[in-house]
């Protein structure tokens, strides 16, 4: 154990409870309990420092009910955001597998003592921004990353309220929320807290007077859409695999053109999902089935991905879709591929004609002078 962390419980460990000091010394007695309660202890061995664990426990107890009874009078000397009460709250493990927090019975004490002082009288619409700042925010919001959705819950409802009470910080936790969004979308792929942010921006979005923002409809199209043309396409992979031959003939060419434009989309986990679709052998079956229809359809989606797609992992994932389709019919394949290029060179020379019309026509103006 630290020198700090054996000082702070055994300081904890002496004083006294708050109910057994005179109303006077309570609020100073609330404060360095409060400080104290700051020390993190080593959740990984629950043999270790339980005494000071305890005592921690205890303590945050104390605090949760004395906020409950309504006896706090919060300043900035008294704010638990300030004091970083909540940020890394205990120290954790890193671990690759989904986990449930193991120090989670203090930190469920840590954030109902936040919640309660975001919910008390004294933080409203003039004083939350002082007591939160952005840089309070930003470490709130990426404690949504949390692998335990214990957690994620009490941040949910934290930050629903902050919003809820604080104008200033509106469209700050807005772009915020946006960024991470964009982050997920485009970056990372990685983000654990995607549910709840929706739910609270579900929330924020009704609240939109119309008509929207530019700024509100540019997220919908650069982050939410693609979110949920990904949740489409898993619930397509889960139709196909019980979908009979006679229903599939009958949806095939709307729904692989709609196939085509996921597979060609700029958003690279969309790309990515959809042509992960042929990694399902029950798909690969249908389509191998009525091949001679599909292929033509996604052909040209699949030849401009693997010429033009910024993403290199979706140019190699379209690569193994055409190759699969040369393995399954070459002639068709073939015919397919000159049929492409026909209309490639057809569409080129139709864009070079267009072209010189249009410069025929301007040089003519010009010939004619000012009207």
């Amino acid at each position: 154990m630290t020198s700090m962390a054996a000082n702070g419980a055994m300081k904890l460990g002496e004083l006294p409870a708050l109910e057994d000091v005179p109303p006077s010394e309570r609020m100073r007695l609330f404060r360095q309990k409060l400080k104290l309660c700051c020390v993190l202890y080593d959740f990984t061995d629950m043999r270790k420092q339980v005494r000071e664990k305890e005592a921690k426990r205890n303590a945050l107890l104390q605090i949760v009910e004395y906020i409950s009874a309504g006896k706090v009078a919060w300043d900035p000397r008294s704010n638990p955001s300030t004091i970083n009460a909540n940020g890394n709250a205990e120290a954790a493990p890193e671990d690759d597998e989904p986990m449930l927090e193991p120090s989670w019975p203090h930190m469920q004490l840590v954030y109902e003592i936040l919640l309660r002082f975001v919910l008390s009288k004294e933080v409203d619409s003039r004083t939350a921004k002082e007591y939160f700042s952005k840089k309070f925010m930003i470490k709130l919001l990426n404690l949504f990353d949390s692998e335990d959705p214990r957690e994620r819950d009490y941040l949910k409802t934290i930050l629903h309220r902050i919003y809820g009470k604080s104008m200033a910080l509106r469209s700050f936790i807005r772009r915020s929320i946006n960024d991470m969004f964009y982050t997920f979308v485009y970056e990372t792929e990685s983000l654990q807290g995607v549910g709840e942010l929706l739910e609270i921006l579900g929330s924020i979005i009704n609240g939109f007077a119309l008509p929207l923002k530019p700024e509100h409809q540019n997220f919908l199209e650069r982050a939410l859409i693609p979110l949920h043309t990904i949740l489409f396409l898993n619930e397509l992979e889960e139709i196909i695999e019980m979908i009979q031959m006679e229903q599939f003939a009958a949806v095939m060419r709307p729904l692989f053109l709609r196939i085509s434009q996921a597979v060609c989309s700029s958003h690279f986990q969309v790309s990515q999902r959809a042509l992960y679709l042929w990694n399902n052998e029950a798909l690969v079956r249908l389509v191998s089935a009525r091949r001679a229809e599909i292929l033509p359809l996604i052909f040209g989606a699949l030849y401009r991905n693997c010429e033009n797609h910024w993403h290199s992992t979706v140019q190699t994932l379209t690569y193994n879709v055409l190759k699969l389709f040369m393995e399954m019919d070459s002639q068709l394949f073939d015919q397919c591929s000159a049929q492409f290029e026909e209309r490639e060179g057809r569409a080129q020379q139709t864009t070079e004609q267009r072209q010189l019309k249009w410069a025929a026509l301007e040089h003519r103006l010009q010939a004619q002078g000012p009207m």
